[in-house]
């Protein structure tokens, strides 16, 4: 069984746009911000963060997210309710 806080992009439209947004923000980044700068802010490794923002991060933990987005001043939102969305 896979850990519930390990976020499938293939399978979570919700995560996927998470990861969109990011990316997104991160080009935006007024001055640039460098993936040594961002991986500095948010905790995790400069390789890390490089395959994150490629893309080639399939698989990124809440945890992962949420140190991202803080580390580009951004806030993420978690909606747990089980009903879809319209």
């Amino acid at each position: 069984m896979a850990s519930p806080w390990v976020i499938s992009h293939k399978t979570d439209k919700a995560a996927a746009r998470a990861m969109a947004i990011i990316r997104s923000k991160h080009a935006c980044w007024p001055g640039g911000m460098t993936h040594r700068e961002l991986a500095e802010r948010s905790g995790l490794t400069k390789s890390y963060v490089t395959n994150f923002l490629n893309g080639k991060c399939r698989n990124p933990t809440l945890y992962t997210l949420v140190a991202l987005a803080t580390a580009l001043d951004t806030r993420l939102e978690l909606n747990l309710n089980e009903e879809p969305q319209s």
